[in-house]
């Protein structure tokens, strides 16, 4: 085994600080983007941090502990609240992988959870990170959910386990909602579940101008939302993923 995962109360990791304690009234920025461990060194970190000047919410799978190891690291926490919810840690360097939500609005509540199934049963697990935003009024409570799908499970297991973070994330109901992140849906029987049960929510999935993805494993949906503009940032290659970008406001 080349990996352990630690307890839920040892893989939740908050930095840093946001500027901005309830949403802002104005047009948002929401970035989605697996980083692929950022193996691509320099090339990645001058993408990312291009991408983080632009967004209010940076959704991140395949995050790397690595990365706070970064020069410019630090400046980064002093203006975005940092949460990291690992899905396990290498045994050779202690470094975790896993999902990070970065953000201008402090979270006033944050919920990591790991699936119940691991990939081809005895392999790496997986994690998702739910969390919420004050706005101005208790209604206007914004819920956005970072998910990294298993990929490597038979098609009972990928229901089985949707369906379980569907019932274990608290606070999906009602309200303003952002559900992100990939979803491995190479299937069109995967893509057809996973549409049938965002709708069950309320939640659309989002259009994407100009879109070539071959394969779409990426996607958002979201709730009480309006969408001004969506796009895939075809130009950024230093991940084996495209980021997606949405600018929206709350209905």
């Amino acid at each position: 085994m080349f990996y352990r995962v630690k307890p839920d109360c040892d893989s939740l990791l908050l930095q840093g600080k946001a500027p901005f304690q309830k949403l802002p009234d104005r047009t948002l920025t929401l970035t989605l983007w697996n980083v692929w461990k950022a193996k691509k060194g320099e090339k990645f970190y001058k993408e990312f941090y291009i991408l983080k000047k632009q967004s209010d919410f940076f959704l991140l799978q395949e995050a790397h502990s690595k990365m706070f190891k970064n020069q410019d690291w630090n400046d980064l926490q002093t203006k975005m609240q940092v949460k990291m919810f690992s899905s396990f840690e290498y045994l050779w360097d202690s470094h975790s992988t896993g999902v990070m939500t970065l953000s201008r609005v402090h979270s006033e509540e944050v919920q990591g959870l790991r699936f119940p199934y691991r990939e081809l049963n005895f392999l790496t697990p997986k994690s998702s990170l739910c969390s919420a935003y004050l706005g101005s009024k208790p209604s206007e409570t914004l819920i956005i959910l970072n998910l990294h799908f298993l990929n490597f499970v038979s098609w009972h297991q990928f229901k089985k386990n949707f369906l379980w973070l569907m019932e274990n994330v608290r606070s999906l109901k009602e309200g303003p909602l952002i559900v992100a992140g990939d979803m491995n849906t190479w299937t069109a029987e995967r893509l057809a579940f996973v549409h049938k049960n965002m709708a069950s929510l309320g939640a659309e999935p989002v259009k994407f101008a100009e879109d070539s993805r071959r394969l779409k494993l990426d996607h958002i949906f979201v709730r009480d939302l309006h969408i001004e503009q969506a796009n895939v940032l075809s130009k950024i290659t230093s991940s084996d993923h495209f980021p997606l970008q949405v600018t929206f406001r709350l209905k």
